[in-house]
């Protein structure tokens, strides 16, 4: 009924986990169980980093209600893919954290992407995956994210990885594969315009703007 007065994006976090329970557990109240779900999974993110098979034990949920959670969470995933076949003009950090908050949310590991650009700044295609790592750590190859930009026809290109801690503050890996990937790009003719680091809640870390001496070595 909150849904249908004030629109769907009028509910809270717990009222639409709740939407999609229906139902609590036992005697507890529906509401209760989606802010108890959401409490001890850390939030929306925690839990949309949960697989279904991890969901369907939990007390209360269940195989149907486990299957209901995660196809809720892998269609905004898809949905955020989608937009990305639009060729949106990347101009920005900002914008290009926007675009890619949806797909890097719910990763329980690093993956580190590729955005190829054309003259205009628009993303050719979709981000293309170079490395996929464990929680702490991935390793960006040079050679296959240059060969994947030119792959796409780019002249010019971004890099993005995220953080599944939460915390997009550039590490010590991160300025060091940022200077091999600028030196890398130099190298065809084919400028790299910024790395960004994703956290959650729509954190970012532009190293450009950070670490403006990895683009003058």
């Amino acid at each position: 009924e909150k849904a249908l007065r004030g629109g769907i994006d009028a509910l809270g976090d717990v009222e639409l986990v709740a939407l999609l329970l229906r139902t609590g557990s036992g005697s507890e109240a529906v509401l209760e169980f989606a802010q108890r779900l959401l409490e001890e999974h850390h939030g929306i993110p925690g839990l949309a980093r949960r697989r279904v098979e991890e969901l369907a034990v939990y007390k209360g949920l269940g195989p149907a209600k486990a299957a209901e959670l995660a196809a809720a969470f892998e269609i905004g995933r898809r949905l955020a893919s989608a937009v990305l076949r639009d060729r949106p003009t990347l101009k920005t950090p900002e914008a290009i954290a926007t675009l890619l908050a949806g797909l890097a949310a719910g990763l329980a590991h690093e993956e580190f992407w590729c955005l190829p650009l054309d003259a205009r700044a628009r993303l050719i295609g979709e981000p293309r995956q170079i490395a996929r790592g464990d929680i702490d750590s991935t390793d960006a190859p040079p050679r296959a994210f240059c060969r994947a930009a030119l792959s796409a026809g780019a002249v010019a290109a971004v890099a993005v990885h995220n953080h599944p801690s939460g915390d997009p503050t550039p590490s010590a890996a991160d300025i060091q594969v940022t200077v091999r990937l600028v030196l890398a790009c130099r190298a065809i003719d084919m400028p790299l315009h910024d790395h960004l680091v994703l956290g959650d809640a729509g954190r970012f870390a532009s190293i450009r703007r950070s670490h403006p001496q990895c683009w003058r070595v």
